[in-house]
């Protein structure tokens, strides 16, 4: 008799449950289902501690095929009620034992899994074989559902993540947990997008993303880092390197280049020149900034933090604001521009040129 047991193991202890499977760990994925066991999914009883393997089924991760699961309910009492498609993870019991020494939650017995069906992770080969499996499965999953995979082999995506029918995915994409992703949208080529929302019709080219969201019809990138707590409208265009932190962003603005946005908040149809940064540090606290709808910011221009833009306002470029400014203002913080005719001749007459 084989028995199987779900746990949470150690991952100092066990160097294979820190190995990562699809964006998670295989400690991830127990976790998940002694919290699934823990609402009532497994029957009651005695566990023999004298087991060769243990066993954990999680949802959602299509590493078993329907046939499987059903399979696996139905040649054991102890039936764990699952829907839709699982994982299975199982290691050996020498290895995680002392682990497990406090845990009580019980699963199988008797059941042999089909072979090719689970993944045997002992070591990190075996683990590079359970996550190749699963890639395979859930981008197959995809293409099926009207997903464009450009490059499938170099795609990760994790087993929750969404994506919405004629979105194309371009090569090189890491797609973690918590991600959604619309219709019609193109993502890459190498994207990180971590419990990220993308709206419909959307194109993020190599930008990191993560716990942020960004409307329809915009543009992300390339080369963006977008950290978490942004809130980006619809019709945006972030351009290339720009760095978001804690930033909303209004529909129809335009942050084209070389600027950084942190506790901020930018209205509508706002124009961010080049080079712009929201100064929202002063070595101990972090302050906010807004900018008004249909604002001009010109480039090189400092908004150092806590400061408040009017709507229809026209910051000129290489400007330092560290006062408010009024709705419909034009404001400038620069040195005025000094030129001296002649100047260089002078200095080349004199030697010091």
């Amino acid at each position: 008799m084989r028995h199987f047991k779900t746990f949470i193991p150690s991952a100092e202890h066990d160097r294979w449950m820190a190995y990562p499977i699809l964006s998670q760990t295989v400690a991830d994925y127990l976790k998940k289902a002694v919290a699934l066991v823990s609402d009532g999914g497994v029957f009651e009883g005695e566990v023999d501690t004298d087991f060769d393997s243990v066993l954990a089924i999680v949802r959602p991760a299509p590493a078993l095929s329907a046939d499987t699961l059903e399979y696996l309910t139905s040649q054991t009492s102890a039936v764990l009620r699952i829907k839709g498609e699982a994982i299975a993870v199982y290691g050996p019991a020498s290895e995680v034992r002392e682990a497990v020494a406090h845990e009580d939650y019980s699963a199988f017995d008797d059941v042999e899994t089909p072979p090719g069906d689970a993944a045997y992770i002992a070591d990190t080969e075996s683990a590079y074989r359970a996550q190749e499996l699963l890639r395979e499965r859930i981008n197959m999953q995809h293409l099926k559902n009207g997903v464009m995979l450009i490059s499938p082999q170099t795609t990760h995506i994790a087993p929750d993540v969404t994506i919405g029918s004629g979105t194309v995915i371009l090569p090189g994409c890491l797609l973690y947990s918590g991600t959604e992703i619309g219709s019609n949208c193109v993502i890459g080529p190498n994207c990180v997008l971590q419990q990220a929302f993308v709206g419909d019709g959307t194109t993020v080219n190599q930008t990191q993303m993560t716990e942020s969201r960004v409307g329809k019809n915009s543009t992300v990138g390339p080369f963006c880092w977008i950290r978490p707590g942004c809130d980006i409208g619809s019709n945006v265009r972030i351009g290339d390197f720009v760095e978001l932190k804690k930033a909303v962003i209004g529909n129809g603005t335009k942050v084209s280049h070389l600027t950084y946005i942190g506790d901020a908040e930018f209205g509508q149809r706002i124009n961010v020149g080049c080079g712009t940064v929201v100064v929202n540090y002063d070595g101990k606290g972090k302050y906010k900034t807004t900018v008004g709808d249909d604002s001009f910011i010109g480039c090189n221009v400092n908004l150092v933090s806590p400061v408040n833009i009017g709507h229809d306002t026209f910051i000129a470029a290489g400007s330092t604001i560290t006062d408010d400014v009024e709705p419909g203002a034009f404001a400038i913080a620069r040195e005025r521009q000094t030129t001296k005719p002649g100047w260089v001749e002078k200095r080349r007459e004199a030697g010091k040129l």
